[in-house]
């Protein structure tokens, strides 16, 4: 790939939302989230390669906490480094607060470790005002679509272990 790739914080538009959605049934790695609750995200930053559309990454910020995702490279995008460049660019931007992220991609995995996260073997380092506020988000945006696709998908791939990382500097 030898076309500028650029990453702005912005919101998304529906027609990138919704190209995300399409191709979320093919992630076996990413939960389902609509393109409506997509546009809603407080925070995102959108990865584009020649002035294409080709990936987003979303931020939620509570005090000195940051959590990443959900994180998205379209298809055809993969394999190019846009989902370390998109994890890397939130780092630089929050680099004086807590940064948290939930993945069972290896992928991300391999990235978030080569940053200097670490693993987390317990939640008691995330605050109780955090875990509240992640609980919530989930609890608000659960809903039949979400259920039935991370059934599918524990069915039709062979399912990994999701871990927490956190980036305390």
């Amino acid at each position: 790939m030898h076309s500028t790739i650029t990453i702005t914080q912005r919101q998304l538009i529906a027609s990138e939302a919704l190209l995300v959605e399409l191709e979320m049934p093919s992630y076996p790695d990413l939960t389902y989230v609509s393109a409506k609750r997509l546009l809603t995200l407080p925070h995102v930053y959108v990865v584009e390669v020649g002035g294409v559309f080709a990936g987003l990454c979303g931020v939620y910020k509570m005090k000195e906490w940051v959590k990443i995702g959900p994180l998205a490279v379209l298809t055809k995008f993969h394999r190019h480094g846009l989902g370390k460049a998109l994890i890397s660019q939130i780092v630089k931007d929050f680099s004086n607060e807590k940064i948290l992220i939930l993945s069972s991609n290896k992928i991300v995995q391999r990235i978030v470790l080569a940053l200097g996260f670490k693993q987390l073997n317990n939640y008691h380092v995330i605050p109780w005002y955090f875990r509240t506020y992640l609980f919530k988000q989930f609890l608000r945006f659960i809903n039949i679509k979400l259920i039935v696709e991370k059934v599918r998908k524990s069915i039709a791939f062979k399912p990994k272990s999701l871990h927490w990382y956190v980036l305390i500097k």
